[in-house]
C-alpha cells in the first residue's frame, strides 16, 4: 500500500524531486536510487514544537478555557517537555537557546489569532483509499465550527501550500466535513533578535 502524505507536498512548488524521495523511498531504492538522510533542519524543529503547543492551547480553549494567562500555561506545559537532543542543523550556534526564543516569540505573535478561533477538530488525521493500492494521508490542524480548515506556518519564506491544503479539503470531505474555506496562518520565524512580524 502506497500512502501519500499531504504534509510532503508543500515542497512540490519548489522541487518536485524532493517531493517525490519523501513520497516514494522505497519505490526509489528498490529503481537504484540512493536517497540521502539529512538532519531535520532547526525551522522544522521549531515548526514541530510550535504545532504542539498551538494543539494544546486549542484543545484548552475547546473545554472553554478563554483566560489569556491560561492558554498560555498549558502551551509552556507542553513547552516544556520539548527534546533538544535530536540531531539537528541549527541555524544559530546558540542553536537551542534560539530556538527556544524563536518558539516563544511565534506563539505569543499567534495567540491573538489562535484566540479568535472556534476548534471543531484539532490535529486530526484522516484517510483515503483511493484505489489502486493508493492511500491518501492528511494530518490536519485545525477545523473550525465555521467550517474553515486552518493550517499553522512558521517558515522564513512565505509558504505555497496549495497542494497540501485541497488534499486536506479533499481528505476531510470525504469523512463527511463540509468545508467552506482553506486558511493559512503564517507567523514567519525571525532571528532571534529581530522583531516578530504579525502572522
Amino acid at each position: 500500500m502506497t500512502e501519500i502524505r499531504m504534509s510532503y507536498l508543500p515542497t512540490s512548488a519548489d522541487c518536485s524531486r524532493l517531493t517525490a524521495a519523501k513520497l516514494f523511498p522505497e519505490a526509489l531504492l528498490e529503481k537504484g536510487f540512493t536517497v540521502n538522510r539529512i538532519k531535520q533542519s532547526a525551522g522544522a524543529l521549531v515548526g514541530t514544537q510550535f504545532h504542539k503547543i498551538a494543539a494544546e492551547i486549542l484543545r484548552a480553549k475547546q473545554e472553554g478555557i478563554t483566560e489569556f494567562s491560561e492558554l498560555v500555561k498549558r502551551g509552556d506545559a507542553v513547552a516544556d517537555q520539548i527534546d533538544f537532543n535530536t540531531p539537528t542543523e541549527w541555524d544559530d550556534p546558540a542553536s537551542p537557546n534560539a530556538a527556544m526564543i524563536a518558539i516563544d516569540k511565534i506563539t505569543r505573535a499567534w495567540l491573538p489569532l489562535g484566540m479568535s478561533m472556534n476548534p471543531a477538530l484539532i490535529e486530526q488525521e484522516f484517510k483515503m483509499d483511493c484505489g489502486g493500492d493508493i492511500t491518501l494521508v492528511g494530518h490536519i490542524d485545525v477545523l473550525t465550527t465555521e467550517g474553515i480548515l486552518r493550517d499553522h506556518k512558521t517558515g522564513a519564506q512565505r509558504p505555497s501550500p496549495q497542494a497540501q491544503l485541497g488534499g486536506y479539503a479533499i481528505l476531510a470531505r470525504n469523512a463527511g466535513h463540509e468545508i467552506k474555506g482553506l486558511a493559512v496562518d503564517w507567523v514567519k520565524r525571525v532571528g532571534e533578535t529581530a522583531p516578530q512580524v504579525a502572522p
